[in-house]
């Protein structure tokens, strides 16, 4: 597989950090949320130990990129605020940033058609104040495929040409036919956009079914490690040791060498802009159906 696997690094817990010792990545990704209260409307004291160090890169001490994203709960999304973002972007230094997330929508096309208009005006006001457009990773939003669409192509106004699809959110929250809809709205995404990276899952038929994109985000390793969960390249097994960094980095290792580097998931490459994938959905594009980012 030619794609990147990019591991999360949770914020306050030492054992997830420094996941380029263990496999070959120069990218991990940073949550907003291990950054604020519950409220999402002030920082907490990770916040100001990393700004303290004067930013990721010293926090870290590391010559890793950051990926700081937005993806986080509803709470927190009402209440961390456009100037409170930028004034967290402007403290930590990630060198790029998941666009805004939206609140929950599911398919309420008035609801998600808000909250694309509210992520695109903090879009706007981070360019405004000093953020590039390379520096963002467009996160896609809206409740059907013409509401996608649309979406992607206020992003590309803006200069954004990287984007970023919540697989996650329809992978461990909904039914089988979610999960579907999921790779559909993914295989339709990746038509209209030159880089799409995948957010969530972390098992080898996951990465089977999106071979297409251009790079993985995966939290799975620590998520099943907390839980006490040891994967190895036939699935997860209870652990009843010690969760140390040692065990949550052979979980992640588990994971690239037997799940995600694999030569049986090696495709034929897409090629963007061209019908290489079809989606059986796409036909229907007023369709209301419930949206790539909006159910958390």
């Amino acid at each position: 597989m030619n794609a990147e696997l990019i591991p999360i690094v949770k914020i306050g817990s030492e054992k997830t950090y420094h996941p380029q010792y263990v496999i070959p990545c120069n990218t991990y990704v940073v949550k907003i949320q291990d950054l604020l209260t519950s409220t999402g409307k002030k920082f907490n004291a990770h916040f100001e130990e990393i700004t303290n160090n004067g930013g990721f890169q010293a926090f870290f001490n590391d010559n890793c990129r950051i990926i700081l994203s937005s993806i986080m709960p509803d709470k927190r999304i009402a209440g961390c605020s456009p100037i409170k973002l930028l004034s967290l972007i402007q403290a930590t230094k990630p060198n790029l940033i998941i666009t805004p997330d939206g609140e929950t929508y599911c398919d309420e096309v008035r609801r998600s058609k808000y909250v694309m208009e509210k992520s695109l005006n903090s879009i706007d006001f981070l360019l405004d104040n000093n953020t590039k457009s390379d520096q963002l990773i467009g996160l896609i939003l809206g409740s059907n495929f013409r509401q996608v669409e649309e979406y992607i192509s206020e992003l590309k106004d803006r200069k954004i040409s990287k984007f970023c699809f919540h697989a996650g959110d329809f992978n461990f929250r909904r039914g089988l036919l979610s999960k579907r809809l999921a790779l559909d709205y993914a295989r339709f995404i990746r038509q209209h956009v030159p880089y799409l990276m995948i957010y969530g899952g972390g098992s080898r038929r996951f990465f089977q079914n999106y071979y297409f994109a251009d790079a993985f985000v995966t939290q799975s390793h620590y998520v099943a490690g907390f839980k006490h969960k040891k994967i190895s390249r036939n699935g997860q097994k209870k652990y009843d040791g010690e969760i140390s960094w040692e065990f949550i980095m052979n979980n992640l290792s588990e994971i690239y060498h037997y799940h995600f580097h694999r030569e049986d998931i090696i495709k034929i490459p897409f090629s963007y802009a061209t019908n290489d994938i079809i989606s059986p959905m796409i036909p229907f594009l007023n369709q209301n159906t419930s949206s790539p980012s909006g159910g958390k």
